[in-house]
């Protein structure tokens, strides 16, 4: 689904970034990132006029021997092209100084202007590193009159590798502990909530197959989330122009490698810009390219407000959020998963296979993708077609049976959350909630169950960009990652208990869920390019 107009909202503004310095930790092995500032004048970082904008230049996957022109903000707000060699030689001055600034690598928290309404970012009492358990920990306030008792964030790190930060909340407030509790129902941004037990710490891991100083992103989506049991059409998002919880050049040290599970050795996103012949990077050795001073923080892209017509598409405005050339320099890693991919081809021999993808454009889109490795090793006996299913009661097994696939990956649930076609039949219809949608999903899986199709799997739910239909308040599109989240629990846990395999790609489009050129579909790019690979190989090796 595409995204469509949304309603006005207020107009974006610059705010200044404010740099907190922390008090020594008092564990050994938790390295504490972030104290509240006092509501003194905020001191502009370094950095930010080097970070605040990637935009202008070739938006496609193929090596660029110019690496790409990115753009670098000035001090009159104009824009100047400038080359990926210029932004790094550029960057090395600036993370030097940062660094020199920096103790115990010190982790700078963004904080808004004080005349902003108050944000999720107000509420969060310290940011914790813990290396050795390759931990975060976001502590909030301890406190009654918190408006986000039930916030949701968001991580990411990059350097070397890229990957998500995997939170769980840590509820330790209970409807018992606390004497307030009531039935406020969950309704926006500034919606005081007493009816659920209030999130006061929130744990995220990482998972990284090298270490060194990875640029650490937290951006808050949620003051108060979405809830199991209620409906979330009317619960906003905040406002992502302000979202962020971490400071652009925030970083830590990954002293710690955990072991790897399947998924991740079979690839990962790693650090790896298009083939450099600029004067100024000629001296980079490959050891050059892994330091962390020649690498910029992936932060996260999005759309503002009216940011829709070709001349607010011009404006710094909307131009530097939505950026692709942020991703340009990372390629996923596959460990020569393609010729592993190739030879195992070789168990279908000369035998006529149809591979069916159920969903609707996401699996439309993973079909063409698969087609397009197939093509490539010249396997015309294998084919690839994808069938439509809007939601998950309308997966129809016997229409399944009657094409005689010979496996079947089914991936319904886009639908069930996003904005439905405004001159369709389902025009107009909210989100499914959770329960629902549980129910949706179990009454499919026994369907397709009782029909004994052979080699099926369920596939999970892709993230979607931070569009503005769903950063709208009310949302017109309810695809936050968040609710994502929930539905892709939903298909773990029942796959689990019903013994039906589930390929979770989460780790390939995970840490690049903002590149879709549209804010919805992997199309044409290379998080599609990855996820077809590892369909593929999963398929073959069940």
């Amino acid at each position: 689904m595409m995204e469509n107009n949304p309603r006005q909202m207020p107009r974006y503004y610059y705010y200044g970034v404010a740099v907190a310095v922390l008090l020594s930790g008092v564990f050994i092995l938790r390295e504490s990132l972030w104290t509240p500032p006092s509501p003194v004048a905020y001191k502009q970082d370094p950095m930010s006029s080097v970070l605040d904008g990637v935009v202008k230049g070739n938006n496609n996957d193929s090596n660029n021997n110019n690496g790409g022109k990115l753009a670098r903000k000035k001090t009159n707000d104009s824009i100047e092209s400038v080359t990926l060699a210029d932004w790094i030689a550029e960057y090395q001055l600036a993370f030097e100084a940062h660094a020199a600034n920096s103790t115990n690598d010190t982790l700078n928290v963004a904080q808004p202007a004080q005349s902003l309404s108050p944000l999720l970012a107000l509420e969060v009492e310290s940011v914790s590193h813990i290396p050795e358990e390759c931990k975060v920990v976001v502590d909030f306030r301890k406190n009654n009159s918190r408006k986000c008792r039930n916030p949701r964030i968001f991580g990411r790190i990059s350097g070397p590798y890229v990957a998500l930060i995997e939170w769980e909340d840590k509820l330790t407030a209970t409807e018992e502990s606390n004497p307030t509790a009531g039935n406020t129902t969950v309704s926006g941004n500034n919606a005081t909530t007493t009816d659920i037990p209030m999130v006061h710490q929130m744990v995220g891991r990482y998972s990284v197959p090298s270490r060194g100083r990875y640029f650490i992103e937290v951006i808050g989506l949620f003051c108060n989330g979405p809830q199991w049991n209620q409906s979330f059409q009317k619960t906003c998002m905040e406002d992502p122009t302000r979202h962020r919880i971490t400071q652009d050049t925030a970083f830590i040290s990954v002293t710690t490698v955990s072991s790897l599970s399947s998924e991740l050795a079979f690839g990962h996103w790693k650090w790896s810009p298009p083939t450099i012949n600029q004067t100024k990077l000629s001296n980079l050795t490959d050891h050059d390219n892994e330091d962390p001073r020649n690498q910029p923080p992936l932060l996260t892209r999005y759309q503002p407000q009216n940011c829709r017509t070709s001349l607010d598409l011009k404006t710094d405005r909307c131009r530097i959020p939505m950026s692709l050339d942020r991703f340009t320099p990372y390629q996923f890693d596959d460990n020569d998963a393609a010729g592993r991919v190739r030879s195992q081809l070789s168990q279908w021999g000369n035998k006529t296979v149809l591979l069916c993808f159920v969903g609707l454009s996401h699996s439309r889109e993973l079909a063409r993708e698969v087609g397009l490795w197939l093509s490539e090793w010249n396997a015309t006996n294998i084919q690839a077609i994808s069938m439509d299913a809007q939601f998950p009661r309308l997966v129809n097994p016997r229409r399944i049976a009657s094409r005689r696939c010979t496996a079947t990956v089914v991936a319904s649930g886009q639908w069930s959350a996003g904005l439905k076609p405004s001159g369709g039949k389902y025009r107009g219809m909210g989100p499914t909630g959770f329960p629902e949608y549980e129910d949706e999903v179990m009454n499919m899986v026994a369907r397709l169950k009782k029909r004994k199709l052979t080699n099926l799997f369920l596939r999970s739910i892709h993230y979607n960009a931070l569009g503005d239909i769903k950063t709208t308040c009310p949302p017109q599109d309810w695809r936050s990652p968040p609710v994502i989240d929930a539905y892709n629990d939903i298909l773990v846990d029942l796959t689990t208990s019903r013994k039906v395999p589930f390929i979770d790609t989460n780790f390939i489009v995970g840490p690049m869920w903002d590149i879709s050129a549209d804010l919805c579909h992997y199309k044409n790019d290379r998080v599609a390019r990855a996820e077809a690979l590892y369909v593929l190989s999963r398929i073959l090796s069940a």
